[in-house]
């Protein structure tokens, strides 16, 4: 492992390859990922297990009654400018990711949401969020998988815990006025993706 605590592009191929690992294991992980840095104050917060993959159980939240349209701002991970929801055109759906340098699964599925945003162009807003990550952890995993979306951080979480986020990785889905349609605990394919976006976000489109 790195000093960065990120997997390569062939520990990337072999997590897909392997992916539906349980939750026991994936603990293992973070702890180890946490004393492979010297800043792991964030990741750190993870060994109490409130937040880890759970990718055995993969599955929807339950989102009913949020009606609301939500709004949330981000920090850029380069620099010190933040970005909000509200900033972006209006007119598209979202689809947020949560994702780490930490969460094996998170990296497995990386690539299939570039796929996936590479081929709706801009009838969807793609943005992944480093959710209690180091800053240049998350830079050097959105470069080793060719992510080309917008990319933020959520250092502490908040962003995360306000759509509803129960375990890593998450997937939120937000229509064109800014309403929460569904929110998925575990790992996407392209296929998954597709699926949930032409059903919840395109289907009056």
């Amino acid at each position: 492992m790195s000093t960065n605590g990120l997997l390569s592009m062939n520990s990337i191929s072999e997590t897909r390859r392997s992916g539906r690992r349980g939750l026991a294991a994936l603990a293992v992980l973070a702890i180890i990922a946490a004393g492979c840095s010297s800043e792991s104050s964030n990741v750190a917060r993870l060994e109490d297990g409130a937040i880890l993959a759970d990718v055995d159980a993969p599955g929807d939240v339950d989102v009913s009654g949020d009606a609301e349209p939500v709004n949330f701002r981000w920090d850029h991970l380069d620099d010190e400018f933040t970005t909000a929801l509200s900033d972006l055109p209006e007119g598209a759906p979202f689809v947020v990711n949560f994702f780490a340098s930490w969460c094996p699964s998170c990296i497995a599925e990386m690539p299939d949401f570039e796929a996936a945003n590479q081929a709706f162009g801009g009838d969807v807003q793609f943005i992944g969020l480093a959710m209690q990550d180091r800053a240049e952890s998350a830079q050097a995993l959105v470069e080793d998988t060719g992510v080309s979306y917008l990319i933020g951080a959520d250092p502490n979480g908040d962003i995360f815990a306000q759509l509803g986020g129960l375990s890593m990785p998450t997937t939120v889905f937000i229509d064109a006025d800014r309403n929460v349609t569904s929110v998925f605990s575990g790992v996407l394919s392209e296929a998954d993706l597709a699926d949930k976006i032409n059903n919840e976000l395109l289907q009056e489109s």
